[in-house]
């Protein structure tokens, strides 16, 4: 018999294991770009220019040392590792991304790896038989981070963790904190 990972999720509000569609902002990869003078009404524009060539990028004293940036990203699921008490009280909520594994053909090495649990910063999620809303995949506890609870509007799954799954994934967190 096949054990699942997952269950439906019956909850329409953010919870502990709760997974969403996200566009992790705060996970983007170099090169960033300035975007300057912005104008988002049509005809939409704006000036850009690479970080490193911005003068005084995010110290701009009239922006309040905040800057538009463009990057380069991709969509990659989230579950929310937040207590279900911090949700309650907090705007910002901790989440760590889902990355699938079976894309790069050049880190075959790196994902039979992953795939036996050899790095405690990774937790290997098989494909699910029951669910296949997500791929064969792994969280990254490097890339835990706190977000706006905004980002998560309209992006919620219909599965879930089970709770011996979310335990788990709590436990090899907290386990890799106290590794480093």
């Amino acid at each position: 018999m096949t054990v699942s990972l997952y269950q439906i999720d019956k909850q329409t509000t953010p919870h502990r294991g709760a997974i969403y569609k996200f566009r992790p902002v705060s996970w983007l990869e170099p090169p960033l770009w300035i975007l300057r003078d912005v104008r988002l009404a049509p005809p939409r524009q704006a000036n850009i220019y690479p970080e490193n060539e911005a003068q005084n990028a995010f110290r701009l004293a009239h922006q309040n040392n905040e800057e538009d940036i463009m990057a380069r990203a991709k969509k990659r699921p989230v579950v929310i590792l937040s207590s279900d008490i911090d949700i309650k009280s907090h705007s910002n909520l901790v989440v760590a991304p889902i990355y699938s594994i079976g894309s790069d053909k050049s880190n075959k090495d790196l994902e039979e790896k992953i795939r036996n649990n050899e790095y405690p910063e990774y937790f290997y999620l098989p494909k699910d038989p029951i669910n296949p809303i997500l791929e064969e995949g792994y969280i990254n506890f490097r890339k835990v981070h706190s977000i706006n609870r905004k980002f998560l509007e309209n992006g919620k799954i219909t599965i879930t963790f089970t709770p011996d799954v979310i335990e788990a994934i709590l436990y090899r967190y907290i386990s890799y904190f106290r590794l480093k």
